[in-house]
This record gives structure tokens, sequence and C-alpha cells, in this order.
């Protein structure tokens, strides 16, 4: 499938050592329902991503990209930037939030969540 111009950006609320990611494992699989990332909860289980997110990202017509909140560079994404959040840029630089942290808060499964991109995705054909 040939990619629309434009990506979208995927941030977690995670940190992107090895450490955290074992931390990060351990407290998924112990206590989900506390874990700070919403977005990580909706997109993976406990050990990987989930099908349903693989196989939308696999069908998605843009490109997209994934950073943890402590590779940000904040010149492009800004000090206010809340993870987890998802963001769309344009071909031409253009950086748009299209779904907050908020909204992913209030999000209860990956498939909520491909409806919700999949709600946002025509409005950024051709851009």
């Amino acid at each position: 499938m040939n990619k629309q111009e434009g990506t979208f950006i995927f941030i977690y609320n995670a940190k992107s050592s090895f450490y955290n990611k074992l931390t990060g494992f351990v407290h998924k699989a112990i206590s989900p329902s506390t874990y700070e990332c919403d977005l990580c909860n909706l997109t993976h289980g406990t050990f990987k991503a989930k099908k349903e997110w693989n196989d939308f990202l696999a069908k998605l017509p843009f490109k997209y990209e994934f950073f943890y909140k402590d590779n940000l560079d904040p010149t492009i994404f800004g000090r206010q930037t809340m993870p987890p959040v998802i963001f769309f840029r344009t071909i031409h630089g253009e950086l748009t939030e299209v779904v907050s942290n908020e909204k992913l808060s209030h999000l209860s499964s990956s498939m909520e969540l491909i409806e919700e991109l999949m709600k946002i995705t025509p409005k950024y054909k051709n851009k």
C-alpha cells in the first residue's frame, strides 16, 4: 500500500531505558489499572503489541513514528506536551494534536482508539 504524505506521531508516557521498560512490564503485569500510560495500555498487552493494533498500523495509509516521553525534541513538541498524546504532522511540517491525553484516558480498548483514528484519518488525506 502506498502511504499518504504526512505522519502520525504516537508519544508514550513511558521512558526509553531498559530499566524503565522492565519496571513498566512488571507494573503492567501486577497492576495494569494503575499504569500511567493510557496509550501503552490501549495498544499493548503485558508482553507485546495487540494484534488488532498491529493490523491497524499495517493498513494505516500514513507513516507513523513512536516516541517515549524522555526522547522528545522540545523545539518540535514544546514543553506543554503532556504524554501520552497523538499528533499528526503534514508534509509541510504543521503539527496538530489529534488525540489528547485526556481523550486517551477515556478510551477503554484498542478498538476504540482505532475507531477514533479512523474518524481523523480522512481529514488528513492529501494534506
